[in-house]
């Protein structure tokens, strides 16, 4: 195969957009973003999971099919389906990296059960079960894949596979999902000119509503007073020679609701001006 000019790729609202810089074929295309996903992995995995799906959406059908089956032809065809495997396993590494470890359960157990052989997916499908909190689960994963190794090559699981069952049983920190990255405050506050302008010219109206919310809330705390010192006389005209005045219990609740004067936004009841506005 001849070589061929690295790619470029750029992105856009609705993916990455790859310029082939040379590659003449699909699996040219693939190899090259195959490539390119893998070495972001580590430092952007987000984007190398946009890269990996583009990769794999290049397939149709197993390699090469439909060409002659000479033992060239042969080769490269195990060569691609290797690296097509190879990819899968990058992508579902790059998505648990992103934290997609709950919508990787499912996908992950299929391609354990495709290819039984391959121990990359149990590690993948322990780490995301034990991210989804079912540590028993993770545990039998290894198990499942321990018997079909056994069966099927006479080996014991490798040590990667080995580790990860020993990290799971301990509890190990570095199993735990990643953080969100936390918004930079800098580039938010610059990213949209438009909004804080927005914003700015909102806040005066919002000032004035506030102020008349705190008026209507005083005259509110003035009228209930009236009312409450009203209610107390009519209770004392109606009790009984002999008898304590006491205030009705309804009238007694709504006082130990509203006694206090501050209560939300309102001034001193005993005060005639209203609050001036914010800012």
């Amino acid at each position: 195969m001849t070589a061929t000019r690295r790619s470029g790729f750029s992105t856009h609202p609705l993916g990455y957009l790859l310029r082939p810089g040379g590659a003449s074929s699909d699996a040219q295309r693939f190899q090259l973003l195959s490539a390119e996903g893998r070495a972001l992995l580590a430092g952007d995995p987000d984007r190398a999971a946009g890269l990996l799906r583009s990769a794999l959406a290049l397939w149709r059908g197993p390699a090469l099919d439909g060409g002659a089956r000479g033992p060239i032809c042969a080769a490269e065809a195990d060569r691609l389906e290797e690296l097509r495997l190879t990819t899968l396993e990058t992508l579902y590494e790059a998505r648990l990296r992103c934290g997609g470890h709950a919508d990787s359960v499912r996908e992950l157990e299929r391609l354990t059960a495709r290819h039984p052989l391959r121990e990359r997916f149990y590690d993948l499908l322990m780490l995301a079960l034990y991210r989804c909190g079912r540590q028993g689960e993770a545990l039998g994963v290894y198990e499942r894949a321990r018997r079909r190794l056994v069966d099927g090559l006479g080996v014991e699981p490798g040590p990667a596979l080995h580790g990860r069952m020993e990290e799971i049983l301990r509890h190990a920190p570095s199993l735990a999902a990643p953080s969100p990255a936390a918004p930079d405050p800098a580039a938010g506050a610059g990213a949209d000119p438009d909004r804080a302008a927005d914003a700015e010219a909102e806040l005066p109206a919002l000032r004035r509503e506030i102020a008349l919310l705190g008026d209507r809330i005083a005259v509110l705390g003035r009228q209930q007073q009236v009312l409450l010192r009203r209610l107390q006389e009519l209770s004392g005209a109606t009790a009984r020679p002999g008898m304590p005045r006491q205030v009705p219990d309804d009238g007694r609740r709504a006082s130990e609701t509203f006694a206090d004067p501050t209560w939300g936004l309102s001034p001193p009841v005993n005060s005639d001006k209203a609050p001036a506005p914010f800012g």
